[in-house]
């Protein structure tokens, strides 16, 4: 594995140790081969194809029980600019479907948390504009992945940091489920 995605990786697999024995499923994009480990799609179609797929996201967190998306995570490690944060939460609202590794489509609703993590800079003052502009988005694109239920802009300093702001938001997601 590259650079790209060290801190994803660790934190996904700090997270999947934490969740296991608590009725759910950590998905990552980064790290080693492993049967959690792959793509996690957003496709604008009900069905997956090549043609189909919009973007991907780093972690997801399924309860195993319903299928049910608690918590869809994109880690921007580096510092991004809000075109890039706009991005990743346009990119998820405007698919219909959300697929695990080995295509496993998940479901999505006002149960599922959206949560964008960026690398902490001098522009943080900015999140609540990026975070209002998604939230608009979801009145006008009208598509199934609109049916999420919260939406996040968070920001970390470091990899501990990360893991602590990781923690935190699924613990909100997860109560609000239960």
């Amino acid at each position: 594995m590259n650079a790209h995605g060290q801190l994803t990786s660790a934190a996904a697999g700090c997270l999947s140790g934490q969740l296991k024995d608590q009725g759910y499923w950590v998905y990552y994009d980064h790290g080693p081969a492993a049967e959690f480990v792959g793509k996690i799609v957003v496709s604008y179609d009900e069905n997956l194809t090549k043609k189909s797929e919009i973007s991907q996201l780093d972690i997801a967190i399924i309860e195993k029980k319903s299928n049910k998306a608690i918590a869809l995570i994109e880690i921007e490690e580096s510092v991004s600019n809000q075109k890039t944060l706009i991005g990743d939460f346009f990119a998820v609202l405007i698919g219909n479907s959300i697929y695990c590794p080995g295509k496993k489509r998940v479901d999505v609703g006002e149960w599922t948390s959206l949560v964008v993590i960026r690398k902490a800079s001098g522009h943080n003052d900015k999140n609540q504009h990026v975070l209002d502009m998604a939230c608009n988005a979801k009145s006008v694109f009208g598509t199934n992945n609109c049916k999420i239920g919260r939406l996040v802009l968070e920001s970390f300093n470091g990899k501990e940091n990360l893991e602590k702001v990781l923690m935190d938001q699924i613990e909100i997601a997860i109560r609000r489920i239960t």
